[in-house]
């Protein structure tokens, strides 16, 4: 079972921020898996590219998590800042 727990919404100078804290589910991963895939490489390619590359494609994976995570898509309903403290590899 997946737990996502939030903070309070704060007030600071009248800006509500949300803050998510959890596993890689709060991350994001897992939200879109064959993107993920074939974006790390699922045809195997991945032991053949250069370190740029291979750092150039973990970049592009992580904004998907974050733009598809569950804290990103709640903050945006609620029209307001967010941080999501997720970590992969993190137990519930």
């Amino acid at each position: 079972m997946v737990f996502v727990r939030f903070s309070n919404l704060l007030y600071e100078n009248r800006v509500m921020k949300l803050y998510s804290f959890g596993d890689s589910f709060t991350q994001g991963l897992g939200t879109d898996r064959k993107l993920e895939h074939k974006l790390m490489g699922e045809d195997g390619d991945w032991d053949n590219w250069s370190e740029e590359k291979k750092n150039i494609q973990r970049t592009k994976v992580s904004k998907l998590w974050i733009e598809n995570s569950f804290t990103h898509m709640f903050a945006n309903k609620l029209k307001c800042q967010y941080r999501n403290f997720g970590h992969n590899g993190s137990a519930n």
